[in-house]
Protein backbone atom coordinates (compact mmCIF):
# COMPACT_ATOMS: atom_id res chain seq x y z
CA UNK A 1 0.00 0.00 0.00
CA UNK A 2 3.44 2.40 0.78
CA UNK A 3 4.21 1.88 -2.64
CA UNK A 4 1.02 3.18 -4.46
CA UNK A 5 0.84 6.32 -1.94
CA UNK A 6 4.22 6.96 -2.73
CA UNK A 7 4.35 6.88 -6.44
CA UNK A 8 3.76 10.34 -6.89
CA UNK A 9 7.08 11.48 -4.92
CA UNK A 10 10.27 11.76 -6.55
CA UNK A 11 12.50 9.05 -4.80
CA UNK A 12 14.56 6.69 -6.70
CA UNK A 13 14.01 2.61 -6.72
CA UNK A 14 16.29 2.09 -3.67
CA UNK A 15 15.02 4.63 -1.76
CA UNK A 16 11.30 4.13 -2.23
CA UNK A 17 11.93 0.17 -1.31
CA UNK A 18 13.80 1.45 1.92
CA UNK A 19 11.17 3.92 2.86
CA UNK A 20 8.34 1.50 2.11
CA UNK A 21 10.16 -0.82 4.79
CA UNK A 22 10.58 2.02 7.22
CA UNK A 23 6.83 3.04 7.35
CA UNK A 24 5.78 -0.53 7.33
CA UNK A 25 7.97 -0.66 10.48
CA UNK A 26 6.92 2.00 12.16
CA UNK A 27 3.45 0.97 11.93
CA UNK A 28 4.12 -2.63 13.01
CA UNK A 29 6.32 -1.43 16.31
CA UNK A 30 3.44 1.24 16.83
CA UNK A 31 0.46 -1.21 16.73
CA UNK A 32 3.35 -3.88 19.11
CA UNK A 33 3.94 -0.71 21.42
CA UNK A 34 -0.47 0.15 21.81
CA UNK A 35 -0.18 -3.91 22.97
CA UNK A 36 2.30 -3.32 25.56
CA UNK A 37 0.54 -0.04 26.25
CA UNK A 38 -3.17 -2.09 26.72
CA UNK A 39 -1.36 -4.85 28.88
CA UNK A 40 0.66 -2.91 31.36
CA UNK A 41 -1.70 0.08 31.58
CA UNK A 42 -5.02 -1.43 30.81
CA UNK A 43 -5.46 1.72 28.06
CA UNK A 44 -6.27 1.50 24.44
CA UNK A 45 -4.49 2.93 21.59
CA UNK A 46 -6.16 2.59 18.85
CA UNK A 47 -4.07 1.93 15.37
CA UNK A 48 -5.91 1.89 12.50
CA UNK A 49 -5.20 1.45 8.53
CA UNK A 50 -5.87 5.65 8.32
CA UNK A 51 -3.18 5.93 10.88
CA UNK A 52 -0.82 3.90 8.32
CA UNK A 53 -2.09 6.24 5.79
CA UNK A 54 -1.88 9.24 8.03
CA UNK A 55 1.59 7.96 8.42
CA UNK A 56 2.53 7.73 4.85
CA UNK A 57 0.99 11.43 4.21
CA UNK A 58 3.23 13.08 6.73
CA UNK A 59 6.20 11.75 5.42
CA UNK A 60 5.21 12.72 1.89
CA UNK A 61 4.21 16.48 3.09
CA UNK A 62 7.98 16.30 5.40
CA UNK A 63 10.21 14.89 2.09
CA UNK A 64 8.90 17.66 -0.26
CA UNK A 65 8.77 20.62 2.13
CA UNK A 66 13.02 19.41 2.99
CA UNK A 67 13.36 18.96 -1.07
CA UNK A 68 11.61 22.59 -1.35
CA UNK A 69 14.31 23.68 1.01
CA UNK A 70 17.45 22.07 -0.02
CA UNK A 71 16.57 23.43 -3.88
CA UNK A 72 16.24 27.03 -2.72
CA UNK A 73 19.37 26.38 -0.65
CA UNK A 74 21.07 25.23 -4.04
CA UNK A 75 20.00 27.93 -6.32
CA UNK A 76 21.66 30.14 -3.32
CA UNK A 77 24.22 28.80 -3.18
CA UNK A 78 24.73 28.85 -7.35
CA UNK A 79 23.42 32.54 -7.52
CA UNK A 80 26.30 32.90 -5.12
CA UNK A 81 28.78 31.77 -7.06
CA UNK A 82 27.95 33.06 -10.27
CA UNK A 83 28.18 36.25 -8.47
CA UNK A 84 31.79 35.46 -7.06
CA UNK A 85 32.88 34.11 -10.85
CA UNK A 86 31.77 37.58 -11.92
CA UNK A 87 33.77 39.56 -9.63
CA UNK A 88 36.61 37.19 -10.35
CA UNK A 89 36.45 38.64 -13.68
CA UNK A 90 35.95 41.92 -12.70
CA UNK A 91 39.28 41.92 -10.20
CA UNK A 92 41.26 40.58 -13.59
CA UNK A 93 40.07 42.99 -15.79
CA UNK A 94 41.06 45.78 -13.13
CA UNK A 95 44.75 44.75 -12.87
CA UNK A 96 47.49 44.09 -14.89
CA UNK A 97 48.08 40.83 -17.30
CA UNK A 98 50.67 38.98 -14.75
CA UNK A 99 48.75 39.72 -11.45
CA UNK A 100 44.97 38.79 -13.04
CA UNK A 101 46.13 35.34 -14.46
CA UNK A 102 47.41 34.69 -10.93
CA UNK A 103 44.39 35.88 -9.06
CA UNK A 104 42.06 34.76 -11.58
CA UNK A 105 43.41 31.15 -11.21
CA UNK A 106 43.05 31.01 -7.54
CA UNK A 107 39.73 32.37 -7.28
CA UNK A 108 38.83 29.49 -9.58
CA UNK A 109 40.09 26.93 -8.22
CA UNK A 110 38.54 28.33 -4.72
CA UNK A 111 34.98 28.43 -6.59
CA UNK A 112 35.55 24.79 -8.48
CA UNK A 113 36.39 23.16 -4.87
CA UNK A 114 32.93 24.32 -3.51
CA UNK A 115 31.12 23.45 -6.87
CA UNK A 116 32.22 19.34 -6.74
Amino acid sequence: MANKFLEQVELGDNERKETTHIVKYFHQSTIRLSESYLSELGRHNYVTPTSYLELINSFRNLLSSKQDETMKAKRRYVVGLEKLAFAASQVCWNVDHESSEFVFNIIQTVICKFCY
